[in-house]
């Protein structure tokens, strides 16, 4: 990938934004995994820029664009892959950019 990071607004760490992908296993085509209908964006994520061996995010550069899948459980990283690591299990500001935290239980 040709891409240049971006950075973590809280701890200054490398990241790429990637969009999620659900890799649908019947079909060779990928799909985003959370749309917005109204405007037809995907979803995205920070994931860390250096590759991790142990890492269960798969990017790669599709017609300019980063896409990204998350690998199931038990399932191995294709062949020639460089997995990485989703920047919320590694940044230790991750907690304060949890979506609706504190709202549990409000009604």
């Amino acid at each position: 990938m040709s891409h240049q990071p971006k950075v973590c607004r809280s701890c200054g760490a490398a990241i790429l934004w990637a969009q999620v992908l659900e890799d649908d296993r019947k079909t060779v085509k990928m799909k985003p995994r959370r749309c917005n209908l109204a405007t037809l964006e995907a979803q995205v994520m920070p994931v860390d820029w250096q590759p991790n061996p142990d890492g269960r995010v798969i990017c790669m550069d599709r017609d300019g664009a980063i896409v990204a899948f998350v690998l199931k459980a038990a399932e191995a990283p294709p062949e020639g892959a460089r997995p990485r690591t989703a920047h919320h299990q590694t940044c230790p500001d991750a907690q304060k950019w949890k979506r609706n935290q504190g709202r549990r239980g409000r009604r």
